[in-house]
């Protein structure tokens, strides 16, 4: 399910999906790490895509030729077997503008996964790109 409201240029969106595994074991991806879950974020494919129950809030601003700004918060809870259960989270930051006839993508990921018996891990990653169409 997803929900949301835009007002000039500005975004905001509540997003949940689940998966349940049943007993076939399905992962609900798409072709390489691409998922149609309207939850799918920069890095959790792998943990929104069998069963779980997935949170996602985002907001964006689009600034015109400045480009847009995101910013999405992801809180996935693992309904596997409660030992040995993952609980995920990620911060999204992502800026994009075109100019000069090429794409860029900048993003900042802060991931944390909290798994039932062991410390956290968190990791952060920061993303860069451009794209030139010809």
């Amino acid at each position: 399910a997803k929900v949301g409201i835009a007002v000039a240029g500005a975004t905001v969106d509540a997003i949940y999906t689940t998966v349940n595994d049943g007993t076939v074991g399905v992962v609900n991806v798409g072709t390489g790490v691409k998922t149609p879950l309207y939850s799918q974020l920069i890095g959790n494919q792998t943990y929104i895509s069998s069963d779980n129950s997935t949170i996602v809030v985002k907001a964006g601003y689009d600034m015109g030729e400045f480009g847009a700004i995101t910013v999405a918060y992801d809180m996935t809870t693992d309904n596997r077997d409660a030992a040995v259960a993952e609980d995920y989270t990620e911060l999204d930051v992502v800026y994009k503008v075109k100019a000069g006839g090429v794409q860029y993508f900048a993003a900042y990921v802060n991931q944390s996964v909290d798994e039932v018996g062991a410390a956290s891990k968190d990791n952060a990653k920061v993303r860069l790109w451009g794209s030139y169409a010809f």
